[in-house]
């Protein structure tokens, strides 16, 4: 599986890099915290597979959920989508020691 670690999603958020950061966490989830970029997009797993439409396939995504298992999924359901610059943060939310601020 193809993963960027926490500190080289950090470094793409300081420079400005022009991706997509993928929550599919709940939305109630969002609300209690998020990343706080302009890179970051909020579709949450049960929706994502009507949704894909939102996405532009050129660019590189990564995804992130709390622990790892929805962003796992996600990858793979946008693989099978035709996506293919796909990646999720390595532990995912519970693996980001930087706060919510990029």
């Amino acid at each position: 599986a193809r993963t960027v670690s926490p500190q080289e999603l950090r470094e793409k958020l300081k420079n400005g890099e022009d991706f997509i950061l993928l929550d599919v966490r709940s939305l109630m989830e969002w609300q209690t915290e998020h990343l706080q970029a302009p890179q970051v997009k909020l579709i949450p797993l049960p929706e994502l597979a009507m949704r894909l439409d939102e996405l532009p396939r050129e660019k590189e995504i990564i995804i992130l959920c709390r622990s790892g298992v929805r962003a796992y999924q996600a990858q793979r359901l946008l693989q099978a989508g035709g996506f293919r610059n796909v990646k999720f943060l390595d532990g995912s939310l519970s693996a980001w020691p930087y706060g919510w601020k990029a």
